[in-house]
């Protein structure tokens, strides 16, 4: 059975109210193939192999644009934004965005209301949602922009999800870094932002852990849905089916379906990182 957002989570989590104003709904970004055939499989990506392209409005850094196991397209690239731009005018699409501040401010715009966002700070936008983000600070900003593309996307209403999604799927919104109460567990101290089915998804499951430095493994094994790791801080050591790393901030792990990782902080200070669980129809199936 999915779980619903509880109201303790609901009250970390900034979504605006519906305009007092019409606002206008552009037309849908249709949806797009992937740029490659040959799905992702479970991979490592270094921040410092990244490849970054300048462009008018600040850097743009592409990691992945391919099918994935349960996606039909998995679309990741890393952002960075100057002071007074936005990436693009008020847009929606059917496909659901997740956005994550590594550094800077933003001002997110979703169905004509606006509200800030800072470092750590997760967002998200639902389908059909009319949305944009603009740099408003002194120094550039530099974010995530994370898109998975389920099968759903076809078949979604065209107009704002904020209409006429079904009660209990998630709404877009902002979750502030400094709105979670650290919990203490077994392994780690998680912060968990968004926990969730949405219009597309069956669940989508976003935490943080920080793990105290020389702590002994975390291991997810066996598990049926996507997951993506970003550290936000400190070093872990990640082996994925046999296969070790040493990931530091900026890094990623994408782990596809079944892969079996084990995370050891190695260091001598608390290591801090993202946690993203996708689940869709597709991964009921499979």
């Amino acid at each position: 059975m999915q779980e619903r957002m509880s109201e303790s989570t609901a009250a970390r989590v900034a979504s605006p109210e519906a305009p007092a104003e019409p606002f206008t709904v552009p037309p849908a970004v249709p949806t797009k193939r992937p740029a490659r055939s040959r799905p992702i499989g479970s991979t490592f990506v270094d921040w410092a192999t990244l490849a970054e392209r300048a462009t008018a409005i600040g850097i743009s850094r592409p990691v992945f644009d391919a099918p994935a196991p349960t996606l039909e397209r998995f679309e990741l690239q890393i952002g960075t934004l100057n002071p007074g731009k936005t990436p693009h005018a008020p847009h929606c699409h059917p496909w659901e965005e997740i956005l994550i501040i590594k550094d800077g401010a933003l001002e997110v715009s979703i169905n004509g209301e606006t509200q800030p966002a800072a470092p750590g700070d997760v967002i998200f936008f639902a389908s059909n949602d009319v949305h944009t983000v603009v740099n408003r600070g002194a120094q550039p900003a530099t974010f995530y922009v994370i898109n998975f593309c389920t099968d759903a996307v076809h078949t979604v209403r065209d107009e704002p999800s904020a209409k006429w999604a079904p009660p209990g799927t998630l709404r877009s919104c902002v979750v502030h870094w400094d709105k979670i109460e650290p919990k203490p567990m077994t392994h780690d101290i998680r912060r968990s932002f968004l926990d969730s089915p949405t219009v597309t998804f069956t669940n989508l499951k976003i935490h943080t852990a920080t793990a105290a430095a020389g702590r002994y493994p975390v291991r997810h094994s066996g598990h049926a849905n996507l997951l993506l790791v970003i550290m936000k801080e400190g070093m872990m050591e990640s082996n994925v089916d046999g296969v070790t790393h040493l990931v530091g901030p900026g890094d990623l792990v994408f782990l596809a379906p079944g892969a079996v990782q084990t995370l050891r902080n190695p260091g001598s200070v608390p290591a801090t990182y993202y946690v993203i669980a996708v689940s869709s129809a597709d991964t009921m199936i499979g």
